[in-house]
């Protein structure tokens, strides 16, 4: 197994920042009270370096995302719409996912090393977790809106789309439905939500997840979405993106 999830990044959309992670592993091992060692009462071992999935999706997002706008890191607040972290697992059982790997190699031991299971939940469907962050955390995605009061919100991936667009105290207009039916010439085609009373501009993209490996020029059909045509789709976005984003709203 290369890699056993612990713990959630520290910060959403993390970029991996290698310079500050030998300071909160040290953090982390103290909060956990984390011995190393393979005798009895020590919990095993922990590389001194990040690996190289930590941050993999933050510094894709400051690339593939910010950079195209114009917008640095320092000025861009994020925030979750379902801050749970969740573990996938396989259902075919031909790829073995995070959650079967923590099953196999840690629950299976968990009681002989003096620990319990893992309680990690699993990932809901999208529909489950598009329901249960509307009923469960509408109030926190709006103040968190409300406290970066920001003139642009890009949102990132479908379950984001659906849960923003069924928030009322945001009176969403969304750009599409569903972030499939961007697929083609309308991918980045503005909506708006409305915080602190006023309109600002709202922008859905596809999850960095579908945008694996250097984008290359495909055929682009919506009747036959494919990831390299997400990868090419937002490449094309990306070419052209320059929004206003200097605070001026309408």
């Amino acid at each position: 197994m290369a890699a056993l999830a612990v713990d959630v990044e520290p910060e959403v959309f993390w970029n991996g920042d290698t310079d500050s992670f030998s300071p909160m592993l040290n953090q982390w091992r103290a909060v956990t009270g984390f011995v190393d060692g393979d005798h009895a009462g020590a919990h095993g071992w922990i590389g001194p370096r990040s690996p190289s999935a930590n941050g993999s999706s933050g510094a894709k997002v400051e690339e593939r995302y910010l950079r195209p706008l114009g917008i640095p890191v320092s000025q861009t607040a994020f925030t979750d719409v379902y801050p749970v972290f969740v573990v996938k697992r396989s259902k075919s059982g031909k790829r073995r996912e995070q959650g079967d790997a923590i099953a196999v190699e840690y629950d299976s031991i968990a009681q002989d090393i003096g620990r319990q299971p893992s309680t990690l939940p699993p990932r809901p469907s999208t529909g489950a977790l598009v329901a249960g962050a509307i009923e469960r955390f509408s109030d926190r995605i709006v103040d968190d809106l409300e406290a970066a009061d920001a003139p642009l919100i890009i949102s990132l991936g479908d379950e984001a789309l659906q849960v923003l667009s069924q928030i009322p105290a945001l009176q969403p207009r969304p750009p599409a439905r569903t972030i499939t039916e961007t697929y083609g010439t309308e991918y980045g085609r503005p909506g708006s939500l409305t915080v602190n009373g006023t309109a600002v501009q709202w922008i859905a993209l596809a999850h960095p997840g579908l945008l694996k490996g250097k984008p290359r020029p495909v055929p682009i059909s919506p009747a036959k979405r494919s990831g390299p045509g997400w990868n090419w789709v937002h490449e094309q976005w990306a070419r052209e993106a320059r929004p206003d984003v200097s605070g001026n709203r309408s």
